[in-house]
């Protein structure tokens, strides 16, 4: 799977819908055409991405221990399989996720 990052002008904030939708519809060209993400590397919005993620490990057992290991979730990643957020890849896009206005 290709990393993709966009980048943008800390001073030009305008420019992080522009820079961002460029970088994901890059992505959703390109990533198609691979197997999976790259776990390490949180994209908060990329569809599909239990998925894309986990694969076929993500089982029934895995979300048994969670809850047993981590109750209170308090391990509570973005991207953590007990998440029920799924971007729908539509236009406008939420940023939300992105903490980017």
């Amino acid at each position: 799977m290709p990393e993709v990052k966009a980048i943008w002008d800390a001073n030009q904030p305008q420019d992080a819908r522009r820079v961002i939708e460029w970088a994901y519809d890059f992505f959703e060209e390109v990533g198609d055409r691979g197997d999976g993400a790259y776990l390490n590397y949180i994209d908060p919005l990329l569809r599909d991405w239990k998925q894309k993620y986990y694969g076929g490990k993500l089982r029934p057992g895995c979300r048994k221990i969670k809850k047993a290991v981590d109750p209170k979730t308090s391990s509570n990643s973005s991207r953590g399989f007990h998440r029920s957020f799924q971007p729908d890849g539509g236009r406008p896009r939420d940023l939300g996720p992105l903490s980017v206005t």
